[in-house]
């Protein structure tokens, strides 16, 4: 461009910032004013006004730092129209405008995060998008690489992807251009990785993982390209050492100080890549056990912070919480004898932890799991209840056998606080009892409720309170051979529950509760 046509560019942009001015209007307004200006413009005009309007949006910034400048707000709005017209660019145009960009971003004072800034951000990553077959030419590129490498750096470093997709797919473009289809990227890592080039696999997972943080930037929502390579790329083997890596990192990040995208990120990985073919051997599986076992042990997850991150949208609406299904992926090896003596330790760990959070329905996929653990542990068991069950041939007549079924009924509901039993339970429980040890067990439930009226409050105590009046609900029916004093003594028992007579039907068997019932009882 030569002088005179930069002096009559600039004019021409001096002209309209004055109207604009004068008028008193700003964006969407001033397409009514920019539109009649362009109509009597040329081609080249047009382009020679663009580079005019990208230097002044570098030149006003620098003068204000203040995006929120009226007359850079102008600036911009006559660049997002400029850039829909259909402009013929020289090389020399696009140079400019390249070094105009170049300058702006790579300015030590350009803070990249502002809503204003990301608008123009995208204006410009479009324009550079649209280019990129001008840029593909071999003997062009020569011209733009000083600033196509500039603005490499920047959207390789300093961009948020998760607001700004398109800042993602320049950085992928300029790569490929700047260093010939093999970037400094996680796409040039696997490549690598997959042709037998690189150090161990522990290595590799923990190189990749750290390059997928960095290309995904704050992006914690929906899909993203560093994530389908992970998925499509990454060999069977290198998928479990980067599960691996990842829980690691979940449990790492899940301190107090954590950083949420980091979090959000490996979780999103860990959903998309536990079900894919993943190649496990004991070593990866007792280290993912490890972790898990540590999140287990966390204070904040035994106050359920932690499941309502892991239910968030990151990982895709999941039907099932993401730790059963990684469990669900892994059960086939974890069911050899030969893994759970390798991973006893760790399973172990799990468990007990399991074993000391609460349940209120049995169905729910911590209950299912510590199930499933306690079978792995311990085959051949069929569960506390179940043993004591089978273990005893009498009817459970006496008072220490009714005991030990107790003990055993609360060993096998671990922290559960059941509103009801579940069908087999309650079936496998009816079976074992005549109706006179079942009125004597009724009676032993309710006689424990002014020993627990006097324990401090605590969750042993919440738990057994309510599983008493589980059974004490599951157990009581009419056709029952009650005597006076039994109904005395568990009626008494159970008003003498704490917060038992607040919840409904629990408060008292409603067909013990008629006078009629009472009516010969001494008391």
């Amino acid at each position: 461009m030569s002088a005179t046509e930069r002096e009559q560019a600039r004019a021409l942009l001096a002209t309209y910032l004055q109207e604009a001015e004068e008028a008193q209007i700003i964006w969407q307004q001033l397409k009514s004013l920019i539109e009649p200006i362009l109509r009597k413009k040329n081609e080249r005009q047009k382009a020679q006004l663009l580079r005019a309007a990208f230097q002044e949006v570098s030149t006003l910034y620098h003068e204000t730092m203040d995006w929120e400048n009226i007359p850079l707000q102008r600036v911009i709005m006559l660049v997002v129209v400029l850039k829909e017209e259909a402009i013929s660019y020289t090389i020399e145009d696009i140079q400019d405008i390249l070094q105009s960009i170049s300058h702006l971003f790579t300015s030590e004072v350009y803070d990249p995060y502002g809503y204003r800034q990301k608008y123009f951000q995208e204006i410009v990553f479009d324009l550079l998008l649209c280019w990129e077959l001008v840029f593909a030419q071999a003997d062009l590129l020569a011209h733009f690489q000083p600033a196509l490498t500039a603005l490499y750096a920047f959207v390789d470093k300093r961009n948020d992807y998760a607001t700004l997709p398109q800042a993602y797919q320049v950085r992928t473009m300029l790569g490929n251009l700047l260093y010939a289809g093999s970037p400094p990227g996680l796409a040039t890592l696997l490549r690598d990785y997959a042709q037998g080039a690189g150090p161990s696999l522990e290595e590799q997972a923990t190189t990749c993982l750290a390059r997928y943080h960095q290309e995904l930037g704050n992006w914690i929502r929906g899909k993203h390209p560093a994530q389908e390579l992970l998925s499509q790329k990454a060999s069977p083997r290198l998928k479990a050492f980067l599960l691996r890596e990842a829980f690691r990192e979940v449990y790492t990040h899940f301190q107090p100080h954590h950083r949420p995208a980091i979090f959000d990120q490996d979780v999103y990985l860990i959903h998309l890549l536990h079900s894919q073919d993943v190649s496990y051997e004991c070593e990866d599986i007792r280290d993912i056990l490890e972790s898990i076992a540590r999140i287990f042990a966390l204070p904040d997850y035994a106050h359920g912070q932690f499941d309502t991150v892991f239910k968030s949208d990151i990982v895709n609406k999941l039907e099932g919480p993401l730790l059963w299904d990684v469990f669900e992926h892994m059960m086939p090896q974890l069911q050899q004898p030969e893994t759970v003596d390798f991973c006893r330790r760790e399973i172990t760990s799990i468990y007990t932890s399991l074993s000391h959070y609460p349940w209120y329905r049995p169905d729910e996929w911590r209950n299912r799991l510590r199930l499933r653990l306690r079978h792995l542990l311990f085959p051949k068991s069929a569960g506390p209840l179940m043993d004591c069950l089978q273990a005893s041939g009498a009817r459970f007549a006496r008072d220490g056998e009714l005991a030990a079924l107790l003990t055993a009924y609360h060993q096998e509901m671990a922290c559960g606080m059941p509103s009801a039993l579940d069908a087999a339970t309650t079936r496998l429980v009816k079976q074992h009892l005549t109706p006179e040890s079942t009125v004597r067990l009724l009676c032993l439930l309710a006689e424990e409720g002014h020993t627990l009226r006097a324990q401090a409050e605590d969750q042993e105590r919440q738990c057994r309170i309510s599983q008493n009046l589980c059974l004490i609900r599951t157990l009581s029916k009419k056709s029952l051979p009650f005597h006076p004093e039994h109904i005395h003594t568990i009626l008494h028992g159970v008003n003498a529950y704490p917060w038992g007579g607040c919840i409904p039907g629990l408060a008292r068997p409603s067909h013990l509760s008629p006078a009629s019932d009472l009516s010969h009882s001494p008391h």
